[in-house]
């Protein structure tokens, strides 16, 4: 698994949703590995026991040694430093005083981990050079990067208690065991999203942009891990000569989850 680090250039972090570090990541494998290797980092899992090239959480605020990570979203919107959230992944009580998020400007961070990793640091450090998204030209979206291993939490495997750190879009079988288990279990609760963007941003000119709405699950939803989700065709274009499906990042990164105490 990876950790990327992101320090802005310039002003404050912007946020940086996991739906669209994958589509800006996607951008940075066809520019440094071309075609054929963005087309591998997109296509979907062959089965059940199959996982995505490439599954990313959404980005969190860090300093120093410390970062932070979502709460699950029945505790209200906030944030827990990392030993809370261990402490709370191994079922035991969360520290007295949790160190409380840094104020702006700050870090980003995120966690990633799939078969595509070894063409995260190629991606990256094309879009250091580039920028994030829209603003680079006035450091909006400028960052350094920094890129290491980590070993500090695993994935949740299929039928844990999982925490979710991104945004994810279940399929058929997923939301309707989710149907199940809020019905029989207490111990999940979850919230929903709607989300919308627009194919390639300033990478692409397309004469239809807006991508089709989904509804996604967010960022500290808990529920058993029924997979890891999909993404979905939401629009098809034609750019560049060719015509091709416009997906929505949609893969979950769940991390096990006990709670310990709130």
């Amino acid at each position: 698994m990876k950790r990327v680090v992101l320090r802005p250039r310039g002003g404050r972090a912007r946020p940086l949703r996991s739906d669209t570090l994958f589509g800006l990541l996607a951008w940075g494998v066809r520019e440094v590995a071309g075609r054929g290797a963005l087309d591998r980092l997109l296509e979907p899992p062959s089965g059940a026991e199959d996982e995505p090239a490439l599954v990313v959480t959404s980005a969190f605020p860090c300093a120093a040694e410390r970062s932070w990570f979502p709460r699950p979203v029945d505790e209200g919107p906030g944030l827990q430093d990392d030993a809370t959230l261990l402490a709370r992944i191994g079922g035991g009580a969360p520290a007295t005083d949790p160190a409380p998020p840094p104020s702006a400007p700050h870090d980003l961070f995120f966690l990633a981990y799939g078969r595509a990793e070894p063409w995260l640091e190629g991606a990256l450090r094309y879009l250091e050079r580039a920028g994030f998204g829209g603003g680079a030209a006035r450091g909006e979206s400028g960052y350094d990067v920094t890129l290491e291993e980590t070993s500090f939490v695993r994935p949740a495997r299929p039928g844990e208690l999982g925490l979710l750190l991104s945004l994810c879009f279940p399929t058929a079988t997923e939301r309707a065991a989710l149907a199940t288990a809020a019905r029989e279990r207490s111990d999940v609760r979850y919230q929903v999203e709607r989300r919308r963007g627009v194919v390639g941003g300033r990478r692409l000119s397309v004469a239809r942009p807006f991508k089709k709405a989904v509804t996604m699950l967010r960022e500290g939803s808990v529920l058993p891990v029924a997979g890891v989700g999909a993404a979905p065709v939401v629009g098809r274009v034609e750019a560049e000569g060719e015509a091709f499906d416009v997906r929505q990042p949609g893969y979950g990164f769940f991390v096990p989850w006990t709670g310990g105490g709130a």
